[in-house]
């Protein structure tokens, strides 16, 4: 079969003919069936007429009485003669303008006739290109053709469906990159489009399969720049990135075309570690932070490790600049704020100042790793207690149910703390 190679924009103005199949089939009467195929492409008609072999069976088209009735008649030789009816009678035998053959088989005959679409001539019937509605008489009777008597002749209609209504077959669309093919139908294709392919099925009538050919570009495509600090490593165009400058990254789009994506790594300005204030009083010493946008969190200069934030980090927030150190000591101030690189102020020195009133109390050992132990003198009665930080912060609280009591104190932090009981008595003690 030869193929139609037509570009989708090449058939804005093309007509594509459709060869049809029409097929129908109906009863006559209780003992006589009707079968017709009505093939466009080969513009002929077939047809099955099966009826009883004892005697004769006819059909006659396009009427609804036998005057002037195109007919056709299955005598009970198994010959088949084509008629032209008169008024109650049987007519006159018109020229032969089928080719058939019958079967016999259980007391019914089948004819297998075949013949043109249009009528041999006037008196033949034509059948309609379109297919449709047909209106039928039939009869039936003895050896041979003559009176068939009122329960053996009837009305009846055939119609011929379009069998070939088949809407197009829509394959996926092909992707193919800039500069490459992928065959079509046979074809090597290079060019976005839509291309055709005409087919038949086994009935005989026309399929269209459709197949759309897309060409991608290759994209060269710029993101917005990301920003490291100093020393670190940021995960960018698909790798991480530790220098400065221009980044070209080639990769494949999802239709597996070339992407050139161009980005840009920048270095972020660092916090300014002047920012902070030591502030000397009589009883203690504070931070005072000056860049209300930033965040301050302590770092002991002792012990070289960052305090947690239950120890003593806070939050500058504005009209509230005064940071007291967690413990007398070494301290320096991590200063992190958005869109800046974090730094570390020097390290200054701390005093805290915390009065103690601790007649009747003795805590030991002090300093202690793990137990603290509180022996109160002239108990008489429990007594609450609180674990304080040297800021004043509640850590823990308990009761205190005889003259001696033992704490596990081995999770806190090294430092100092303070401990209080319910009638204002306090200790300091530390924390190896």
């Amino acid at each position: 079969m030869m193929k139609n190679w037509i570009v989708g924009v090449m058939l804005l103005g093309t007509v594509i003919s459709y060869g049809q199949i029409y097929q129908g089939s109906t009863q006559l009467g209780t003992s006589m069936s009707l079968d017709i195929t009505l093939n466009t492409n080969t513009d002929s008609v077939s047809m099955e007429f099966s009826g009883p072999s004892s005697g004769y069976y006819a059909v006659g088209f396009g009427g609804t009485g036998m005057t002037n009735t195109y007919t056709v008649v299955v005598n009970s030789n198994g010959t088949v003669q084509e008629r032209k009816l008169g008024n109650h009678q049987g007519g006159n035998v018109l020229s032969a303008s089928v080719a058939y053959n019958a079967v016999v088989a259980g007391g019914v005959r089948t004819a297998y006739i075949e013949r043109a679409r249009a009528g041999a001539s006037g008196n033949h019937y034509t059948f309609s290109s379109n297919g449709g509605a047909i209106n039928l008489i039939w009869a039936k009777g003895g050896t041979s053709f003559g009176n068939h008597g009122g329960s053996n002749r009837g009305f009846a209609s055939i119609n011929l469906v379009d069998q070939c209504n088949i809407p197009n077959t829509v394959l996926a669309a092909q992707n193919i990159c800039q500069g490459d093919s992928v065959q079509v139908f046979g074809e090597w294709i290079k060019q976005s489009g839509i291309y055709y392919d005409s087919l038949s099925t086994p009935l005989g009538c026309d399929s269209i399969v459709e197949q759309q050919v897309l060409v991608n570009n290759t994209i060269n495509n710029t993101i917005a720049s990301t920003s490291l600090c100093a020393g670190d490593s940021i995960f960018y165009l698909d790798a991480w990135r530790t220098d400065t400058g221009t980044v070209v990254y080639n990769g494949v789009t999802a239709a597996g075309c070339d992407s050139i994506v161009t980005g840009r790594v920048e270095y972020l300005p660092t916090v300014d570690t002047g920012s902070i204030w030591v502030a000397p009083y009589i009883d203690a010493s504070f931070y005072v932070g000056l860049d209300t946008g930033a965040t301050y969190y302590w770092f002991n200069c002792n012990t070289g490790v960052f305090v947690d934030t239950t120890m003593g980090a806070d939050t500058l927030n504005p009209g509230n600049e005064f940071l007291q150190a967690p413990d007398t000591g070494f301290y320096a101030a991590i200063i992190v704020k958005p869109g800046y690189c974090s730094d570390t102020s020097a390290c200054y020195y701390f005093y805290m100042g915390v009065p103690e009133y601790n007649y009747g109390i003795s805590l030991r050992p002090n300093p202690t790793q793990k137990d603290l132990e509180i022996k109160v003198d002239n108990f008489t009665s429990p007594i609450g207690y609180q674990l304080l930080s040297v800021s004043g912060r509640v850590l823990e609280t308990g009761l205190l149910r005889s003259n001696s009591t033992l704490l596990d104190v081995r999770h806190y932090a090294a430092g100092m703390y303070l401990l209080r009981l319910d009638d204002g008595r306090t200790m300091k003690w530390i924390k190896e």
